[in-house]
């Protein structure tokens, strides 16, 4: 019995320290494999310490380049880099093309650069002119385009003036009597939105802003000129310039029927004033029969008279109103063809049967 109780604890004994062995052989193997990842991390943290030093030295020689060269991070950068040649105020935002309008001094120094990239016409830097922006408030919006303001011109949108995109302008070193007028329509109609920019006085490189075209504005030596349909801004398709003023752009004045009173609603149609006779039922002006309850004269010579008729065949047994121009003005509005004016600018004549607002047929011009 002893014997077999001595074989059996010396097997368990045994047993045990075999056990042991098994469990410290797997604590070893546990160890190794442990040591061998923390190598590895080892490896990948110092390859990673390595690869950031590589590229904060690539940065700083680009950084380097751009303090050097003044451009060449212009096409990559989203953040805003301050040009040392500049005050602080005069900041690119290059990725996006933006350039604060201030900085007219930039543009000249760096005409190659402005007119390959922000599609400015070198003739702008001798003669002066306007650049377009791409959002509204043009201090601080990116460059669409810019153009001389000393040769007449007519253009559509390109590759350079894109289309639908101007909503802003900046007129920089221009005479006095210069205008610019911007265009909804493509074939540069007046019958859709329009606006006219006229310079009312010299402005030199400091330059003047018109931060939105759908208001009409006098502001710093530029008078703005809204006529509306359905809106213009971010709508503009084409673009007038006349050095030689605005009555190149709109010869002696012009009219605009409105459907609603008070020039609300849409554009009926747009008049260029000269002795003329419109049938409303069948003219080459796009004028619609019985919708037009309001007007605006805009630039109409003093002694232009308009004669507006229910009849379509300008009879006087029906409701008609005679308006005569007294001086002529930008903009004025006949709220109503249904009652009588005497200003300093018009005076306009009611003769009444049955109603005429919305039922306009036949309009008359005459010029003294």
């Amino acid at each position: 019995m002893r014997s077999n109780d001595f074989d059996a604890k010396e097997s368990t004994v045994l047993l045990q320290e075999e056990g042991s062995q098994k469990v410290t052989d797997v604590f070893k193997d546990n160890d190794f494999t442990l040591l061998q990842q923390e190598k590895r991390t080892l490896s990948c943290a110092t390859k990673i310490s390595i690869f950031l030093i590589i590229a904060t030295v690539l940065t700083s020689m680009v950084i380097l380049d751009v303090k050097l060269s003044g451009r060449s991070l212009y096409e990559e950068s989203s953040s805003p880099i301050i040009d040392e040649e500049l005050n602080d105020k005069e900041l690119f935002t290059v990725a996006n093309y933006d350039v604060d309008t201030k900085t007219m001094a930039y543009l000249s120094a760096h005409k190659g650069f402005a007119a390959s990239r922000y599609h400015i016409d070198t003739d702008f830097f001798n003669d002066g002119g306007i650049i377009f922006y791409k959002g509204n408030r043009a201090a601080v919006q990116d460059i669409l385009c810019g153009k001389s303001g000393k040769k007449t011109r007519e253009f559509r949108y390109d590759s350079y003036c894109a289309n639908d995109y101007a909503r802003s302008a900046k007129i920089f070193n221009t005479r006095k009597g210069t205008a610019f007028a911007v265009y909804d329509n493509s074939n540069l109609s007046m019958e859709d939105d329009f606006a006219i920019i006229e310079v009312t006085k010299d402005i030199d490189d400091v330059g003047c802003f018109v931060d939105t075209f759908q208001s009409s504005t006098t502001s710093c030596g530029v008078r703005v000129t809204y006529y509306r349909n359905n809106g213009l801004d971010g709508k503009v398709s084409a673009w007038s310039i006349q050095p030689s003023g605005v009555h190149s752009i709109i010869g002696n004045g012009l009219i605009l029927f409105y459907e609603g009173n008070n020039g609300s609603q849409n554009l009926v149609c747009t008049l260029k004033v000269k002795m003329d006779r419109i049938n409303f039922k069948n003219d080459s002006y796009g004028c619609d029969n019985d919708e037009a309850r309001s007007l605006v004269l805009s630039y109409v010579k003093a002694g232009t008279r308009i004669t507006i008729y229910d009849s379509p065949d300008a009879k006087t047994n029906d409701d008609y109103t005679v308006i005569t121009v007294k001086r002529s003005i930008p903009y004025y509005r006949v709220n109503s063809f249904q009652g009588n004016i005497n200003d300093d600018y018009v005076k306009a004549t009611y003769h009444r049967k049955n109603g005429l607002d919305g039922k306009v047929s036949y309009v008359k011009i005459d010029i003294s």
